[in-house]
């Protein structure tokens, strides 16, 4: 954990500093973006391209001869998009397929089945082929293959912003007013007609008519015991429900078998029988659960034993702060009074306030776990699930780990296992330590 250490007094000054560079650091980022933003509102206005490349499209750079770059070469003024012969007449397809009736996971599939190379992903991520979203996409934020207009011939910009969430630090995308939007038209860049768009438009607004209608007269669908925690062993999505009584592997249900081969099914009252026998025969066995309980006392020692390094090393920590705090309180009873004095003593104060308060929240020691800790609070659950089934759900979650479901020549061997941290978050003795699962296999 950082931390300041006061020198001289001078903390006030360097807090002070530091205020006054973080605000100037933060008005010149914001006027970088105003400045970003009206470049890049400029480079649409002239036909150019803002960033961003929409399948279906190349971008090729614009070269002014009377302007030099630093290798004499002339200078790159922007970047114009052009046709890509190729992935038009893929987008032109899909236009066509959903026309004639195909849902966007019926045409995705039959993309991959063909070996149609997908939209680049976004970086950092692996290419797993065509999905049904990246056609579908969203219709009020024009995202999508079949809500795109520039197919149309008309470029909108402006749609959206990016902002850090404080919480997780990852930049996430918000929506912005569509006042604000920019949009041009750039008929050379038009790939579908105007027939085809407006049928493919119509049949959109109508399915999703019939879906919210259909909404308004379905009950709350169920949720049911597993859902969420079955997974495939292939290639790692979730199963899902592909009727009311089958999981079947995400990726090969949206994707196709092209993506993941795996289409082995399994019935959704099987798995849940298997998964409460297990529960009762093996996972929740005393041998089984003293071998749990074992494997993460030996953890919590490993933990406490750090911890206890850590407390020391606060502790010397504090004593430091404190003797801070009463040499500043012997240099103002001494008249010693300069114009930050004060700002170093609040400093001063804040600093011992706050490393009493980690220290206090620093046990020296973590308690064992015992086997009757975990046995009380899930030793009922298989019989829970026929009494109450929403507090079954939220106890199994912490108590099992997601079920990995490998597909054999015999059908699907399932793999059970304890979701430690979960189960020490259920008896208030969550650590923040990683341990390795372990459990039991079954086939199904």
């Amino acid at each position: 954990m950082g931390h300041t250490v006061a020198l001289n007094g001078g903390v006030g000054n360097c807090g002070v500093l530091a205020m006054v560079l973080g605000l100037r650091d933060e008005t010149m980022l914001d006027s970088l973006r105003d400045k970003t933003r009206r470049g890049m509102r400029g480079q649409i206005l002239r036909g150019f391209s803002a960033g961003g490349r929409p399948y279906g499209y190349r971008s090729i750079p614009v070269q002014d001869s009377m302007r030099k770059d630093a290798y004499g070469n002339p200078e790159i003024v922007g970047y114009r998009r052009a046709i890509h012969q190729g992935e038009a007449k893929v987008v032109h397809e899909i236009f066509e397929l959903y026309a004639a009736g195909l849902s966007p996971k019926t045409i995705a599939k039959r993309l991959n089945s063909h070996g149609v190379p997908p939209p680049r992903p976004r970086r950092g991520r692996p290419a797993r082929g065509w999905t049904w979203t990246t056609i579908n996409g969203c219709p009020s934020k024009s995202i999508g293959i079949l809500n795109n207009p520039i197919y149309v011939g008309r470029v909108v910009w402006n749609r959206s912003y990016k902002v850090r969430d404080p919480d997780s630090g990852r930049r996430i995308t918000r929506q912005r007013d569509r006042a604000e939007w920019v949009s041009t038209d750039v008929p050379e860049l038009r790939i579908i007609p105007d027939e085809l768009w407006e049928c493919v438009q119509m049949i959109r607004d109508e399915r999703r008519h019939a879906a919210r209608e259909a909404a308004a007269c379905r009950q709350r669908a169920p949720k049911y015991l597993l859902s969420g925690l079955l997974v495939c062993g292939r290639c790692g999505a979730p199963y899902v429900l592909k009727t009311g009584s089958y999981y079947g592997c995400a990726s090969n249900i949206d994707r196709g078998g092209s993506i993941c081969p795996n289409t082995q099914l399994v019935r959704r009252d099987v798995i849940e029988a298997t998964t409460l026998e297990i529960l009762r025969t093996r996972l929740l066995h005393p041998s089984e659960i003293e071998e749990f309980v074992g494997l993460v006392n030996n953890k919590l020692a490993e933990m406490s034993g750090r911890r206890a390094i850590d407390r020391q090393g606060r502790l010397r920590e504090l004593a430091q702060a404190r003797q801070e705090l009463e040499n500043i309180k012997a240099a103002i009873r001494a008249g010693l009074w300069m114009s930050l004095t004060r700002e170093a003593l609040e400093e001063a104060e804040a600093k011992v306030s706050r490393l009493e308060g980690e220290t206090v929240s620093l046990p020296a020691q973590v308690s064992p776990l015992t086997a009757e800790q975990v046995l009380s609070y899930v030793q009922d659950l298989p019989g829970l699930v026929t009494v109450d089934q929403d507090r079954a759900k939220v106890l199994l979650r912490r108590f099992l780990a997601p079920v990995v479901l490998n597909p054999t020549d015999d059908g699907i061997e399932a793999a059970f296992q304890i979701n430690v941290a979960g189960v020490l978050e259920l008896v208030g003795a969550g650590t923040g330590v990683r341990y390795d699962s372990f459990g039991a296999g079954r086939g199904i």
